[in-house]
């Protein structure tokens, strides 16, 4: 039996066998071990952009596949959709204005990407439900229709674990070393002076957004808000900012500062991992769902050492690994840590 459908086929038996036992979980995790976020040394990995040492990230965006056992340090990485009332933030800094503007274009069908409430993130979304990026599509999806699917990149680590490695991913992999700065907050959505005062300027075109996303017709806008409240006229105003505040009371993480993940840093400090932002490797996301689901990123110890010239087992390892094969020797390691002849 070819070495590949063998190890599928122990995996499965243990699975089968033992899907009742809590044994099961750790019997896999020896013989198809992954990462785990409780073993991440937090001065690699610290929580602000800023506080990133851009020579160690460099070295440990690399190093996953250099350790000995590439295996360890690969994180579940897949699509999923969700509720966007079910989401949470992981940022406070939100525009009112822009997340009014997207709202509306939603409503009208002309929202980018998407053409109605919801659509894909283009983000990564912590195993906690907490978002990484993406906030004003979100918040706009809350404000129009809270049980709208929003898609994004599920990974298989909680929020306050997956910053850092973003953070990490932010400078190492892709070169930014500089975050990018936010501007408002929950309040605004919780002010309905503040919310009318968005709306009317979509409608009079006086600001910088104007009419809906897709749409910066003012009579647009009109149009919209009269047939999603009930409304004319200017009643229409005051009872589409109510309806959508009552949606945005249905989102627990739209409550305020404290629905924000716990630990978060400022905006400023968050991870940039943004397909248009300038990055060295675009596709920026892409690049980096490739260097958690690979095990690119040595988030957990031993950590690796880049192979120097003529190390060829490490080359051997990591090379195999990316193609998708695992070497006879790393299996034998696996079996003998099953065996309890290897610690660690």
């Amino acid at each position: 039996m070819p070495e590949a459908s063998l190890r599928r086929f122990v995996r499965g038996l243990i699975q089968e066998r033992l899907s009742q036992r809590r044994s099961q979980h750790r019997l896999v995790d020896i013989l198809f071990e992954k990462a785990s976020s409780g073993k991440m040394e937090d001065d690699k990995f610290p929580m602000a952009l800023s506080a990133v040492n851009p020579e160690l990230a460099t070295k440990l965006v690399q190093t996953g596949l250099h350790d000995g056992d590439p295996e360890d340090d690969v994180i579940a990485v897949g699509s999923k959709n969700y509720a966007a009332k079910d989401l949470s933030p992981s940022q406070t800094s939100m525009d009112v204005n822009k997340a009014m503007w997207f709202a509306l274009g939603m409503l009208n069908g002309t929202m980018f990407g998407s053409g109605g409430p919801g659509g894909d993130l283009g983000a990564f979304i912590s195993g906690d439900n907490y978002i990484m990026d993406g906030h004003h599509r979100w918040i706009a999806t809350a404000m129009a229709k809270p049980d709208a699917s929003i898609k994004g990149i599920r990974v298989d680590f909680p929020g306050k674990k997956l910053v850092p490695v973003l953070n990490a991913a932010t400078v190492g992999l892709l070169g930014i070393t500089k975050g990018k700065a936010g501007s408002g907050g929950f309040k605004q959505f919780q002010s309905k002076k503040a919310m009318e005062t968005a709306l009317t300027k979509l409608i009079k075109g006086g600001g910088k957004y104007k009419g809906v996303a897709g749409d910066d017709s003012p009579e647009t806008a009109q149009k919209v808000i009269e047939e999603f409240s009930g409304e004319e006229g200017d009643e229409a105003v005051g009872a589409t900012v109510d309806k959508m505040m009552a949606n945005l009371a249905l989102v627990p993480g739209s409550k305020g500062e404290e629905a924000v993940m716990p630990g978060a840093p400022a905006r400023i400090d968050m991870p940039v991992i943004d397909d248009d932002y300038a990055t060295r490797n675009k596709p920026a996301v892409a690049n980096v769902k490739k260097a958690l689901e690979t095990g690119e990123i040595d988030v957990n110890p031993d950590y690796g050492e880049l192979p120097e010239e003529g190390d060829e087992e490490k080359k051997e390892k990591s090379e195999s690994f990316q193609a998708g094969k695992t070497t006879d020797k790393m299996v034998m390691e696996r079996w003998q840590r099953l065996a309890g002849l290897l610690k660690g």
